[in-house]
């Protein structure tokens, strides 16, 4: 059985509950996890569930009932499409961003000319990434292009530029 699969076992005196392959049990019963269970979102980096830290369940529960996530600050089931669209969307800028940070970090430390070359090639990648989802964004909120269009790519003080986005969000 691989690391970190899910296996039933009967233990004596309880209900059916699932039990890692180390054989640490979960907090909810058998029933409950199975019914989620084909629907939650998995962690990518393991096939187990990501547990909430506090309550040591799974923390899909509580995006299945209503409360809110790591994405979601209110409940994602009270949230129309397109706001869980344009949540999704944040949420990849401010990965794409990080991504370049890390790349900078990255390339800042390397010493051997090829992976350089390719750690630079894959931060544009990123830039990339970067640009469309803040272009998309910023259609889907007319007064943040307004700001957008009088602070990018214009020379001069940075922070002038950006008391026009205010002005020009204002009239928008």
């Amino acid at each position: 059985m691989e690391e970190g699969s899910t296996r039933f076992r009967e233990e004596p005196g309880t209900d059916m509950r699932p039990v890692a392959a180390g054989g640490m049990t979960f907090v909810k019963a058998c029933d409950m996890l199975e019914l989620v269970r084909h629907t939650v979102i998995r962690s990518p980096l393991r096939s187990m569930p990501v547990l909430d830290q506090v309550t040591a369940r799974p923390a899909e529960l509580d995006y299945i009932s209503g409360m809110g996530t790591e994405q979601y600050h209110e409940p994602p089931g009270e949230l129309g499409q397109d706001i869980r669209t344009f949540a999704r969307m944040a949420a990849s800028l401010q990965e794409e961003a990080e991504a370049i940070g890390w790349y900078e970090q990255r390339i800042a430390l390397e010493r051997d000319p090829q992976a350089k070359a390719i750690m630079r090639d894959a931060q544009q990648e990123e830039f990339k990434h970067f640009a469309m989802a803040l272009e998309f964004l910023s259609r889907k909120k007319p007064k943040w292009q307004a700001v957008l269009k009088e602070v990018l790519f214009k020379p001069g003080a940075i922070v002038e530029h950006g008391e026009e986005g205010e002005e020009a969000e204002k009239k928008a």
